[in-house]
């Protein structure tokens, strides 16, 4: 993601994409915000993965902040970080 601190970005390759073979991430709870061509959302990301061994792992339910901005080809995300 764009703007991604380097620590957030250790964590996701670290705790998930290393070691995960099928990863789901499902966002609910999305409150957006849209203020013609900019927007902000809050929402809650749940990830859940698979192991190389075939058995089931999950990160704790994280609160997001996501600004985005209208674009040609819809809206792109411009930043995201913890709320």
């Amino acid at each position: 993601y764009p703007k991604m601190s380097d620590d957030e970005q250790r964590y996701w390759e670290t705790n998930v994409f290393a070691i995960a073979t099928k990863v789901r991430a499902v966002v609910s709870d999305l409150k957006p915000n849209v203020d013609g061509e900019t927007a902000e959302a809050d929402y809650r990301l749940n990830v859940s993965f698979e192991y190389a061994s075939g058995s089931p792992g999950s990160l704790p339910p994280m609160q997001q902040h996501a600004t985005l901005k209208r674009g040609q080809g819809g809206w792109q995300i411009q930043s995201i970080h913890p709320r």
